[in-house]
C-alpha cells in the first residue's frame, strides 16, 4: 500500500512539473511578441506579431480586451484556407483575412463563446495573413475587400 501511494504522489509531481514547464514555455513564446506598425486605408495600427505556432495558438486567448488601435497579426508559413476560433476569447473581435498584403475577407462582430459553443470562422480562400481588431473596426475604418496592408 506505501508503495502505491510513493508511486502515485511521484506521478503526481511528474505531472505537476510538466504542467508547470509547458506554462512557462508557452508564456516565454507569446509574452515577448514583435510588435509592428502597419496602414489600412490610411489608419495606422500597432499590431502584435503571431508567427510561429504556440503565438497563433494562444492568439489573443485570454486577455481582457484589445487597446484602441492595436491588433495581433498573424503570419502564416504558405497561403492556405485558414480557421480561427474563439476559445478563452473574453470579447468580440474583427478578422481580416490577407493574402500578399490584399485583404481578401473579413468577419465582423466574431462573438465571444457561449458556454460550450465555440464559434469558429474559415478564410474564404487561401491566406498567408490574417489581423484580429476590436469588434467594429472594419465597419469604423470602412476597410474593404483589395484595400492593401502597408508596413
Amino acid at each position: 500500500m506505501l508503495k502505491y501511494l510513493l508511486i502515485t504522489i511521484s506521478v503526481l509531481i511528474v505531472w505537476a512539473l510538466a504542467a508547470l514547464a509547458i506554462h512557462r514555455f508557452l508564456n516565454k513564446e507569446t509574452d515577448d511578441l514583435k510588435i509592428i506598425q502597419l496602414e489600412i486605408s490610411g489608419i495606422k495600427i500597432e499590431a502584435e506579431v503571431a508567427d510561429n505556432f504556440l503565438s497563433r495558438m494562444q492568439g489573443l486567448s485570454g486577455r481582457e480586451s484589445l487597446g484602441e488601435g492595436k491588433g495581433m497579426l498573424f503570419i502564416f508559413n504558405g497561403s492556405a484556407v485558414r480557421s480561427f476560433w474563439m476559445k478563452d476569447m473574453n470579447f468580440p473581435i474583427d478578422i481580416i483575412w490577407i493574402k500578399d498584403d490584399e485583404i481578401v475577407g473579413f468577419v465582423e462582430n466574431a462573438p465571444i463563446p457561449e458556454a460550450v459553443k465555440i464559434p469558429s470562422f474559415r478564410s474564404p480562400s487561401d491566406v498567408d495573413k490574417a489581423l484580429e481588431l476590436n469588434a467594429g473596426s472594419v465597419k469604423k475604418f470602412n476597410i474593404q475587400i483589395g484595400d492593401k496592408i502597408k508596413y
